[in-house]
């Protein structure tokens, strides 16, 4: 309780860079309350008693009357969060510096990760991806940021090139929805039945290419035979003439 956090605790760079605070929490086992501390002391804590959704009401309890209690404890590192459900991890995790040595495992796969360049994908790749999501769930909705995170994880909104991969989702989403395989509603985006038509043309026009593809194999290794059996031909025609 020596870095209490504030009330309101910032998430986004660049507000949350450099902040260090725990927030804790004692709370009865079956729920039915639940103090945020503020302060600690020899006798008990004091803090604010939950009312509805928030913590507002000055409260004090002391330490036999919470020796039943549970408790919960979340620990902000600038834009990261730890939580703790039992003393015990949270002694152990925070006496051996583990959320400073998982940060910085995390930046280390950042920054490799910022290294590399965000491939783009095809109109009809989004758009099987989009579909895959709607048949699990009708009321899939999706945005250029959900789009984004779903195809490089969230350390894309770390990348240099962060804003250009946005815009780009953005773009891919508004042709989608000028060629009718999306409909936007309220600033989101969910798949039409036109979708399903134009995935079901583009695997037709798939298997014909691959068919070509094939045909196209097959007479050059038919011609690779003809050849090989007419140069056996004319050699034995030399050879035995």
């Amino acid at each position: 309780m020596r870095r209490p956090a504030p009330d309101v605790i910032p998430r986004t760079l660049p507000r949350a860079a450099g902040i260090d605070f725990f927030s804790l929490t004692i709370n009865c086992r079956d729920r039915e309350w639940s103090i945020l501390v503020d302060k600690v002391g020899p006798e008990g804590a004091s803090g604010r008693w939950l009312e509805g959704n928030a913590h507002s009401l000055p409260v004090s309890i002391t330490w036999e009357a919470a020796v039943d209690a549970t408790i919960d404890c979340s620990h902000y590192i600038g834009i990261y969060e730890f939580n703790y459900r039992t003393p015990a991890k949270l002694l152990v995790r925070e006496t051996l510096r583990l959320p400073q040595i998982e940060i910085f495992q995390d930046r280390l796969q950042q920054r490799s990760f910022n290294g590399r360049p965000l491939v783009r994908r095809e109109r009809l790749d989004i758009l099987g991806l989009i579909s895959d999501e709607a048949l699990k769930d009708r009321t899939y909705r999706v945005s250029s940021i959900s789009l984004a995170a779903k195809l490089y994880s969230n350390r894309v909104f770390f990348h240099p090139e962060r804003q250009q991969m946005l815009n780009y989702c953005a773009l891919l989403l508004d042709s989608l929805v000028s060629s009718n395989d999306l409909i936007l509603e309220n600033h989101v985006y969910r798949l039409s039945p036109q979708a399903l038509h134009t995935m079901a043309t583009n695997e037709q026009e798939d298997r014909r290419h691959r068919d070509m593809l094939a045909q196209q194999r097959a007479v050059k290794w038919l011609t690779f035979a003809l050849i090989f059996v007419g140069l056996i031909q004319a050699y034995a025609s030399w050879k035995f003439s």
